[in-house]
């Protein structure tokens, strides 16, 4: 039985665009922001997250793990290698000068990413679950909430006062290091506006593998192209890995 039109209600949507950004500890010294949470297919499976978001108190961030038990994830998937997390975890075992095998991979992703009590974070700059850039099943909501009529007028209205709300939680956390992982022109431009004023520095690793740099006074920060571009390897995040380790 559908209790509305929408499973949502309009308060707990906005809320849930204003103040969720992902997984694990702002006071940890290392930062991963992407484009957005990936998604279900299903609409209404994506509406369980913002639910599941609320039961825990509508908190920044969740714990990674406890917040997809939460969803109903067995422990089986919990456990199974995801393909942007696995390339985040490889940055930061570089960093521990590990290996980066594929079960140190597993252990790390399943253990210690996104953790409350953990050394990092994985958060995002657009608050919605989507599957990808090119699906978006909140049409008709956010027409009728916010007379948004797409993806782009979404894009338009909410990242501003997301990157205003991030460059507020930097500041007041001060990480060591803040990787951003997209290299797509327009998210560019927000990750450069997040870091704020400086002079990048860019190195190109493979044919579709590069990094671009930037260091004040307090934080490093680095754009990467998105763990799960065609042609990425298990060669090319450790690289960055290195050039974080030898900086920091």
């Amino acid at each position: 039985m559908i209790m509305d039109k929408h499973l949502v209600n309009k308060e707990l949507l906005t809320s849930f665009i204003d103040n969720f950004f992902g997984y694990g500890n702002l006071e940890s010294p290392y930062w991963f922001i992407g484009k957005e949470e990936g998604g279900d297919r299903n609409l209404v499976d994506n509406y369980k997250r913002i639910f599941a978001w609320e039961d825990l108190g509508r908190p920044t961030t969740v714990d990674l793990i406890d917040y997809h038990f939460q969803l109903g994830f067995p422990d089986k998937e919990i456990n199974h290698i995801q393909s942007t997390w696995t390339k985040l975890t490889q940055i930061l075992l570089t960093m521990e000068d590990k290996e980066g095998t594929k079960e140190e991979r597993r252990y790390y992703q399943r253990n210690r990413l996104g953790r409350l009590k953990g050394n990092n974070c994985c958060i995002e700059l657009m608050p919605m679950p989507s599957r990808s850039t090119g699906l978006w099943l909140w049409e008709q909501l956010f027409q009728d909430y916010y007379h948004l009529n797409n993806r782009q007028e979404y894009f338009s209205s909410v990242v501003p006062r997301r990157i205003h709300r991030l460059k507020e939680m930097i500041a007041q956390n001060v990480p060591k290091l803040v990787v951003f992982y997209s290299m797509q022109k327009d998210y560019i431009e927000k990750w450069q506006e997040i870091a704020g004023e400086g002079i990048w520095q860019w190195v190109q690793i493979s044919r579709v593998m590069k990094y671009g740099w930037l260091q004040n006074d307090t934080t490093l920060y680095i754009i990467v192209t998105h763990p799960t571009m065609k042609g990425i390897t298990n060669k090319d995040f450790p690289v960055v890995g290195e050039f974080i380790k030898k900086i920091l």
